[in-house]
C-alpha cells in the first residue's frame, strides 16, 4: 500500500503527533509499505520523522492559505506519480489541501486523523 501523511504543522513544533506519524511511519515501511510525508520547508516535523523512519519519502510544501492552488497541485502531483493510495491528514488545513487533491483521483482516499482537541477557552 502506498501512504501519504500530511502534516501543516508550524516549522519549528514537533509533538506527540508527529512522534506518533515517525513510529507508524517506520512500522509500515518495515512491513513493506511505500510512506511519504508532506509538511513545511525546512520543519522539525520532517527533519525528525526522517531521522525516525529511514525510508521515508519526503514532500516539503510552501504551505500558506488552505485552498492555495500551487500547494494542492504539487500534492496532486505527488499522489499521482506515487500511486498513492491513502492520504492520511491531521488539521483541517491538510483536509482541505489532501482532499481536494486527493478528490481528483478517484481511487485516492482521505483519512482524517483526529487528535486532541486543542480549543482555546476564549472566543
Amino acid at each position: 500500500m502506498n501512504l501519504l501523511f500530511l502534516n501543516s504543522i508550524e516549522t519549528d513544533v514537533f509533538g506527540g503527533v508527529e512522534s506518533w506519524i515517525g513510529f507508524v511511519s517506520k512500522g509500515l515501511i518495515e512491513r513493506g509499505h511505500r510512506v511519504g510525508i508532506a509538511g513545511r520547508i525546512d520543519s522539525e516535523f520532517i527533519r525528525r520523522t526522517v531521522a525516525t523512519a529511514p525510508g521515508v519519502e519526503t514532500l516539503e510544501l510552501a504551505i500558506s492559505g488552505d485552498f492555495n492552488p500551487f500547494t494542492i497541485s504539487k500534492v496532486k502531483q505527488y499522489v499521482d506519480e506515487h500511486d498513492i493510495d491513502i492520504v492520511i491528514v491531521n488539521f483541517n488545513k491538510d483536509v482541505r489541501i489532501g482532499g481536494l487533491a486527493a478528490r481528483w483521483n478517484a481511487s485516492t482516499r482521505v483519512v482524517w486523523r483526529v487528535g486532541v482537541n486543542l480549543t482555546k477557552d476564549s472566543l
